[in-house]
């Protein structure tokens, strides 16, 4: 009887049955209920065997196609797309909305500034870049509303140092300029084969902390709000502003933060909060 028992263990054990049979070769790859699949191997406490995964989700307006020169994948035309063609796998602009291409195909469109349903950005810029320009090589991409081509910007990309003010460019755009008291870039290589990469960095900013008022970008003062800290500020006065109390926007205040009157985005190198307010009659960063 205890033989049997551990014979059919054994055959139990052999069949496959404890990890489970293959369902597909591995790396086979299919369309299946709208949406890319992949066949690769998934592991579990009861061992491993290849399944059916998927690879892309596709949305309500894609569909999965599986053209014969690659893999599947999702995509909003069943055909090549004229505007597609050259750029591979690049992006254009349909009025304000960016179309990401793959493979010859329209991928996706969606609105510049647009976010998921849990509020986080989709695009280059984030929520605060809703213009879409396009230079025409396949490059498109999202900016916030205001941000104009400017000379600092020729060949750069990315931070620069403008004097005391930080610019961030992006395709010959400056898509954010903030005052600061010193201004400075580096760049650094997190691997060999890695891109280097620039970043910005701006001391004495509206809103920065600081010791003494030299810490602060010129027309800022080290101002203590009583608790203890201090920090770059500006007097203010809401009435200025026509505001109905205090605690209003100052546009004196976004203007010592940024002389362009850009909106904070998400190529903004510096971000210390959403809104600058005039409060108590000094500017500052409302919660």
């Amino acid at each position: 009887m205890m033989r049997a028992q551990w014979l059919g263990l054994l055959l139990f054990l052999t069949s496959g049955c404890l990890g489970g049979a293959d369902e597909c070769d591995r790396g086979a790859t299919r369309c299946n209920g709208g949406n890319a699949e992949t066949c690769a191997e998934d592991c579990s406490d009861l061992g491993c065997h290849d399944q059916w995964q998927v690879s892309d989700v596709c949305t309500g307006a894609q569909s999965c196609i599986a053209p014969s020169d690659t893999q599947p994948f999702c995509a909003e035309s069943l055909g090549k797309d004229a505007l597609c063609a050259g750029s591979g796998n690049g992006t254009y602009c349909n009025a304000e909305q960016l179309v990401q291409c793959h493979d010859g195909y329209r991928a996706s469109t969606r609105a510049c500034g647009s976010v998921d349903d849990f509020g986080y950005a989709q695009l280059p810029g984030g929520s605060a870049s809703t213009v879409c320009v396009d230079p025409g090589d396949g490059t498109a991409t999202c900016i916030p509303v205001g941000a104009k081509v400017d000379s600092l910007c020729d060949g750069v990309k990315g931070p620069r140092c403008a004097g005391t003010t930080l610019v961030e460019c992006v395709d010959q755009y400056a898509v954010s300029k903030t005052s600061c008291g010193s201004c400075s870039t580096q760049t650094s290589q997190a691997c060999d084969t890695c891109p280097p990469t620039t970043r910005g960095e701006c001391r004495g900013y509206l809103g920065d902390r600081c010791a003494v008022d030299e810490d602060c970008a010129s027309g800022l003062s080290c101002h203590g709000d009583g608790s203890g800290q201090r920090t770059c500020s500006l007097p203010c006065s809401v009435e200025a502003e026509s505001a109905p109390a205090s605690g209003g926007p100052n546009a004196q205040c976004e203007a010592a933060f940024d002389p362009e009157g850009l909106p904070i985005s998400a190529y903004s190198e510096v971000n210390p909060g959403e809104r600058l307010s005039c409060i108590a009659g000094y500017c500052k960063w409302a919660p």
